[in-house]
């Protein structure tokens, strides 16, 4: 396959920061698609993507941690939840809890994922907010909020 100038170092950088990859301008979108397609990647959720021996090696933890750490890049104002946020916090939980999806914050009631990948928790007025700098990543100085 003809290689796309830019797409081995998106893959390169997104190994080295431990999550997942994703295209910043329409031709590497429509590269890492093209790779999709021909089975040279795959794609945990929509838009983002992963070596397919890569990704397969990872626990389920891990794969949602590479995950957020793409789409916190993404969507820096999403705050994560749930599942997503017991893996950012480290905190002991069943592996079986991820599904394959995040879960983030949502102040709509009534908000509907476009995709089953992404699962919204309705909270009014989120109470606690914890930040995470220090972490060691600077996707982490967003700000987590974990319910209660």
């Amino acid at each position: 396959m003809k290689q796309h100038p830019g797409v081995q170092n998106l893959l390169n950088r997104a190994r080295l920061e431990q999550r997942c990859c994703f295209g910043t301008n329409q031709s590497e979108q429509k590269a890492l698609r093209r790779r999709l397609k021909t089975g040279e990647l795959v794609s945990p959720h929509p838009a983002l993507y992963a070596a397919p021996k890569e990704w397969q090696a990872l626990n389920p933890v891990e794969q949602c941690m590479h995950m957020v750490r793409a789409l916190a890049l993404r969507h820096p104002n999403w705050v994560f939840a749930g599942p997503s946020a017991a893996a950012i916090w480290g905190l002991d939980h069943p592996w079986s809890m991820h599904d394959g999806s995040v879960a983030i914050i949502s102040s709509t009631s009534s908000r509907h994922s476009a995709h089953r990948r992404l699962t919204y928790i309705y909270m009014h007025r989120p109470s606690t907010c914890m930040n995470a700098e220090g972490c060691g990543s600077r996707v982490w100085r967003a700000r987590l909020w974990i319910a209660r």
